[in-house]
């Protein structure tokens, strides 16, 4: 049960994803004693559609069966995340948790959205322990009402790193700052005096450091070779695929006119 790749779907299989969405929805379908619930309903083309406007995933097995898979797409800066399935005989195995985990990794630093019923249980649990929370419910009837979850990306308003407790920069009378890091702000005070493309080179400069140390390389050594072939190894940990230094910084400079430090 632990051999498993999640990778991106492609148009081929998208029929075989139907059909197993097909399976992993009756259970579903029979917690409202009902099988025409809108995921046993959805149409070959209907998902075509899906899969040209965002991302679809699939979790393969050993034997290259497709046993798991979720889609996504974005608008706003919003991510609209959807049919997660497992197969029936892989479920329990935190298979569900990875899928979620990965999707997110496609979508880096934005606004999460999904929804479930309100007696999917099991479901609401998973997304509860994945960091999202209840912000609206809707009834569509008296047997079927919604519950619509979220799950905002915390940031440090000025370098971009995600914000925790322990990190958290500290106000003019010492409490906490919920919008800074400790390394931006402290007592009330930014401790770069700097520009936004002065913050995105430092910041570059420091996940290259974060490489050297990683690699074993000697500094010297390193300012000799070419900066293209130098990869931010801590950030490609959050992405579907490798970038160089050049593809890290245009991702900042699209990332940072957003937070609170240099918004305009």
């Amino acid at each position: 049960m632990n051999e498993y790749n999640i990778c991106r779907a492609c148009i081929e299989d998208l029929q075989d994803i139907l059909q197993l969405q097909y399976l992993a929805c009756q259970s579903e379908a029979a917690l409202f004693n009902k099988e025409d619930i809108p995921p046993l309903k959805q149409t070959l083309d209907e998902v075509i559609e899906e899969f040209n406007k965002g991302v679809i995933l699939k979790m393969v097995d050993a034997g290259s069966l497709i046993i798991g898979s979720i889609r996504a797409w974005e608008l706003e800066g919003t991510v609209f995340i959807g049919k997660l399935m497992i197969h029936p005989d892989y479920r329990h195995h935190g298979y569900g948790t990875k899928l979620l985990s990965e999707i997110e990794r496609y979508y880096p630093r934005k606004r999460y959205e999904l929804f479930t019923s309100t007696r999917s249980i099991d479901n609401i649990r998973l997304y509860q322990r994945m960091g999202y929370h209840e912000f609206e419910r809707r009834v569509v009837d008296d047997n079927l009402e919604f519950v619509f979850m979220e799950k905002e990306a915390n940031f440090c308003q000025s370098c971009g790193m995600p914000l925790t407790k322990e990190i958290l920069g500290t106000n003019v009378d010492g409490s906490k700052n919920e919008d800074y890091c400790m390394y931006c702000y402290k007592d009330g005070r930014f401790l770069q005096d700097c520009t936004m493309d002065e913050m995105i080179e430092h910041c570059t400069r420091l996940m290259e450091q974060q490489e050297q140390r990683d690699a074993c390389i000697d500094p010297a050594e390193l300012q000799q070779k070419s900066t293209k072939g130098q990869f931010v190894d801590e950030v490609n940990k959050q992405m579907p695929k490798p970038m160089n230094r050049e593809e890290y910084m245009q991702m900042l400079h699209r990332f940072f006119p957003m937070l609170k430090r240099w918004r305009k």
